[in-house]
């Protein structure tokens, strides 16, 4: 594998603007009372689902990159311990610093409520695990798929332990894991995101990212196009409201197609160049963009208060706009300024350590 596949970039990207656009309409329907606003709304609700479960596959996708380099890193005599730490600490520096900026903002800036979540400083004060996102934040509306995240770290981290055979480990793991989801839906294990269905993606990608280099398939538009069809199909047959509901649904029927996707858009890759397009650049921000727009998305509504008489379609194509363009200035900044800069000191500091370590 490569150390970064555009493919890849390009799925994150795809995914961000999935929910993206679905919370813009949602606003947009709820707040300005438009009628044409409240129609795309309900045809993309489920499109914003979907990205979440890309995301999923997304993430143990990744995981194959890096138990690459965990067998390189022993090799060049790096012990086990510390590739598991490296792999922590990377995953931290990136995930909590803007995590805990945008939750600030979602607890102190004056700004109407955020649909979904409870602001209410209290509230995250009485639940501060939420704050390491070992439970699910009721602050930051989208910060839920981080508890999954982590947990999935954590499992990762352990697994790295077993250094050459960690692959075998994952695999393991990935059997395992099906028992323990149906232990935890039967009451014999504790309800943690872990042992969720909805974690089964994390497995889902761990599988697409070791047969990739398998060159065994080149139907990758109609692999595309199969996975397109099915997740729609199933939400039409059994409404996407039944699926986001139950985690196992959602795993078979947006899991699963989210899985076959990725692995088409990879087999693409192998055969064709890519180039790192806007949708590929859009992929780098995909993190700052997840966490900053449901406050974006209230920023426009506070500023057209005063005109939001309901039902205009001016006021409400003058908040798609507004919305739109705060969205890809904070994350542009957020990742440019924070992002960038945070995961540039993490290597630095882990260089200068390696090279400690050799002298």
């Amino acid at each position: 594998m490569q150390k970064k596949l555009v493919s890849l970039q390009v799925a994150r990207g795809l995914a961000a603007m999935m929910v993206f656009v679905m919370h813009l309409f949602n606003m947009a329907a709820a707040t300005t009372a438009s009628a044409w606003a409240a129609k795309i709304a309900q045809a993309l609700h489920y499109v914003g689902h979907i990205g979440v479960d890309i995301f999923f596959v997304l993430s143990g996708v990744v995981m194959c990159l890096v138990l690459s380099r965990a067998v390189a890193y022993e090799q060049t005599g790096r012990v086990r311990i510390a590739v598991a730490a490296d792999f922590l600490a990377r995953r931290a520096v990136r995930i909590y610093p803007l995590y805990w900026i945008t939750l600030i903002a979602c607890l102190l800036l004056p700004l109407p409520p955020i649909p979904g979540a409870d602001n209410a400083l209290g509230t995250l004060l009485h639940h501060p695990a939420s704050f390491f996102l070992f439970s699910k934040p009721a602050a930051h509306p989208v910060a839920w798929t981080l508890v999954y995240e982590v947990q999935f770290y954590c499992v990762a981290a352990l697994l790295l332990l077993f250094g050459h055979f960690a692959k075998k480990a994952f695999l393991i793991w990935s059997v395992l894991q099906i028992f323990l989801v149906v232990w935890s839906c039967v009451g014999l294990l504790p309800h943690w995101p872990i042992f969720d269905p909805l974690s089964l993606e994390f497995s889902l990608g761990i599988f697409v990212g070791l047969v990739s280099k398998i060159n065994f398939y080149r139907m990758e538009c109609v692999g595309m196009a199969a996975a397109i069809g099915a997740a729609c199909s199933a939400s039409l047959w059994l409404g996407g409201d039944a699926i986001a509901a139950h985690s196992y649904l959602r795993v078979i029927f947006w899991g699963l197609p989210a899985a076959v996707f990725i692995a088409s858009l990879m087999a693409y890759e192998r055969t064709h160049t890519l180039q790192y397009s806007f949708m590929a650049r859009l992929g780098d921000l995909s993190y700052s963009l997840y966490m900053w727009h449901p406050i974006a998305l209230l920023v426009p509504l506070v500023l057209l208060q005063p005109w939001n008489k309901g039902g205009s379609i001016k006021i409400t194509l003058i908040y798609c706009m507004l919305s739109i363009a705060l969205t890809f200035i904070l994350s542009i900044i957020s990742y440019r300024y924070i992002e960038k800069p945070l995961n540039g000191l993490f290597k630095l500091v882990r260089d200068r350590k390696k090279l400690a370590f050799h002298l």
